[in-house]
């Protein structure tokens, strides 16, 4: 959290997880985990959020371009 209080609701399957971000907290929540959030202030929340998938796409580059002879492990 960057700015304000939420309350953040997770659920995984049948269950289920509330709890109240403040600034400065930091919580990772996997990919394909439902996830809610609810600013019960007056002022502006302010979350920075990085998304994601369970395995990344890797990425792939023209033939001309300086990273296409760069081999991978994998």
């Amino acid at each position: 959290m960057l700015k304000g209080t939420i309350t953040l609701m997770i659920q995984d399957g049948e269950e289920y997880y509330e709890t109240v971000l403040k600034e400065r907290d930091l919580i990772s929540v996997p990919a394909g985990i439902y996830r809610g959030l609810f600013n019960h202030g007056e002022e502006e929340a302010l979350m920075c959020v990085m998304l994601g998938t369970a395995k990344p796409e890797i990425p792939t580059y023209p033939a001309d371009h300086p990273l296409s002879s760069v081999k991978r492990n994998g």
